[in-house]
């Protein structure tokens, strides 16, 4: 018998992933924008009005990628001597389970740009990007498959010169994925076989 499994949870800014973020602070120097300006307000940089990764990482919300595996495997394995001898059994199984749960809390503030200063001294800003509420969203996906897989088999020498054998054997397998949408697609895979084979040694 054999289990497995694993709970993994990794946590992200609201709308993106790790990579946007190394990208984003790639693209700029320690001197480009400030994490905030000295008014309080939030910067975006560049032509396309990009976000600094420190925005990215404090201001965009939370996402949350969730996800649950395990895998049980039996064997079972019998020698049918008492019943008569060279008859043995073997009966194996596996079911493997995965679930996926993405959960977003996606938001934004106002983000400015500066052209300079007024006579004041202060900061003459420009707002580039209107903040939104918080926006949600969620998905779950499951995965899983069985299998069931069992065989009888006779193998046995009479008198050191005749040999008789044959072989029952069954296979049995199942597979469904929520991603699939249509009728058609989210019908679980299955598979079903019986075969059967004798020989016989003179």
């Amino acid at each position: 018998m054999g289990l497995d499994g694993y709970i993994g949870i990794n946590n992200l800014p609201g709308d993106m992933n790790t990579s946007k973020l190394w990208r984003a602070q790639a693209q700029l120097t320690p001197l480009t924008v400030p994490t905030r300006f000295s008014n309080g307000n939030l910067p975006v940089y560049g032509p396309d009005d990009s976000l600094s990764p420190f925005v990215l990482l404090n201001h965009t919300g939370i996402t949350t990628n969730e996800s649950y595996k395990n895998l049980v495997t039996v064997a079972i394995n019998q020698d049918f001597d008492f019943i008569t001898k060279g008859l043995t059994g073997k009966i194996q199984g596996a079911f493997d389970n995965r679930n996926y749960y993405t959960e977003s809390r996606h938001k934004q503030p106002d983000l400015y740009k500066t052209t300079g200063r007024n006579t004041n001294g202060e900061l003459i800003m420009i707002r580039r990007l209107n903040a939104f509420d918080t926006q949600y969203s969620s998905l779950l996906q499951q995965w899983r498959k069985y299998h069931l897989e069992a065989n009888l088999n006779y193998d046995r020498v009479f008198n050191e010169d005749h040999r008789i054998g044959g072989l029952l054997y069954y296979y049995m397998s199942s597979e469904k994925d929520t991603q699939f949408k249509t009728s058609m697609t989210a019908i679980p895979k299955k598979i079903s076989r019986n075969f059967f084979a004798t020989y016989l040694w003179l």
